[in-house]
């Protein structure tokens, strides 16, 4: 009889030293003994308040019948594993695994269930954290406008997302058979391979990759390739198709639009040449007779009225001024030393005139020689340099 006592009670401190619920069940789920752990996870204050209680009804509704099946199989000999939420008595809720084995007598009989039953809750909050973090990220990724594909170090595609199937033409399950040589161009990895090293680094990679669509047409895209943190390498695809165009047209319309200003600055300059060569010919012609003329007046009309004689020299100097006028309108407009002798001169006249006009002193250094230049390339360099002039005096 001791030894029976002692052992129950080697048994039972075993049992209640244990951190995890152990109780026996009969074979409609009734709570038959139970540890102290178990009713600390049960919220009992009293052993008596669960003997012979249901443990049904401290499980939520949706795992009753599944836990009831388990524990009437374990009556036929079968163990099993079930996980649940537990409903304790003062209504607090955590999720438990329980495990469900045979509890046997000397005579190898089932006289109850023997159940082991352990807090998993921060496991599923863990669980579900996960879940919710995946659901998430695929959520962006699926909603994300480039193209985006995971794969590890050996090219293997891991997953893709709905972006990449409309660029390349695949299907999910296409991609998760391929690797990344299926869809970049022979060349493409013979002459820009993947760098795995340098993304191993923990660099990141940005390049122009040509890729194979399924229906075999090529697509320039632009890759933004880095390694993440669990080790597998991440690459966001975006098409540069209309980029590409976009750039193009932005260099046809640049183009046109420099062939237009060197049009125009093509006629502006001929009505320019045009001008200064009527204004140097017929109005300074039309004022060499003028002159002449007065100058006549002045010897033939020389008498004793000293206010004619002198109205007729104020009009031969007006005259003189008024040429030089024409002269310096006619070449601002387009210097003849442009054509006839070369930039070089007609920089060093420009020059001359503008120490004459601001009284700024200069210094004109070029070669000797006349620079090989084209005409339209001399008179642009010598429209620049009298803006520069201008930009000077003001």
């Amino acid at each position: 009889q001791r030894k029976i006592e002692d052992s129950e009670l080697r048994l039972r401190t075993i049992l209640d030293t244990d951190p995890e619920c152990i109780k026996l069940m009969d074979e409609n789920s009734c709570i038959l003994d139970i540890n102290r752990a178990g009713m600390q996870m049960m919220e009992a204050d009293r052993i008596e308040i669960l003997i012979g209680k249901s443990l049904l009804t401290m499980v939520d509704t949706r795992h009753q019948k599944p836990l009831a099946k388990l524990i009437r199989d374990s009556f036929k000999g079968k163990s099993g594993a079930i996980e649940f939420e537990m409903i304790s008595l003062n209504g607090n809720r955590r999720w438990c695994e329980i495990n469900v084995v045979p509890f046997l007598n000397a005579e190898k009989k089932v006289i109850s269930a023997l159940g082991v039953t352990r807090d998993i809750s921060e496991r599923k909050q863990a669980e579900t954290a996960v879940r919710l973090s995946e659901e998430k990220y695929r959520t962006l990724v699926e909603q994300a406008a480039d193209s985006i594909a995971l794969y590890n170090e050996e090219g293997v595609l891991l997953d893709t997302n709905t972006s990449a199937s409309r660029l390349l033409g695949y299907t999910r399950e296409e991609f998760g058979q391929m690797r990344l040589s299926d869809v970049l161009l022979p060349e493409e990895i013979a002459d820009n391979p993947v760098q795995f090293d340098v993304l191993s680094a923990g660099i990141s990679t940005v390049k122009i990759r040509r890729m194979r669509r399924k229906d075999g047409s090529v697509v320039i895209t632009e890759v933004r390739s880095q390694q993440l943190p669990d080790g597998r390498f991440l690459s966001v695809i975006r098409d540069m198709t209309d980029r590409i165009k976009a750039e193009e047209e932005l260099k046809s319309s640049y183009k046109a639009v420099r062939s237009l200003t060197a049009h125009l600055q093509n006629i502006r300059e001929e009505e320019r040449t045009n001008i200064a060569r009527e204004i140097h010919d017929e109005l300074g012609q039309q004022l060499t007779v003028l002159k002449m003329d007065v100058a006549w007046l002045n010897k033939k009309f020389q008498g004793p009225d000293e206010k004619v004689n002198s109205r007729l020299k104020d009009l031969l100097t007006m005259i003189d001024e008024t040429v030089k006028s024409v002269r310096r309108i006619s070449s601002q407009l387009r210097p003849s030393l442009l054509d006839d002798l070369g930039l070089t001169a007609a920089l060093e006249w420009q020059l001359g005139e503008f120490e004459k006009r601001a009284g700024i002193k200069t210094l004109f250094d070029a070669p000797h020689d006349e620079l090989p230049v084209p005409d339209a390339s001399k008179t642009a360099l010598f429209r620049i340099f009298q803006e520069c002039l201008t930009n000077v005096l003001r």
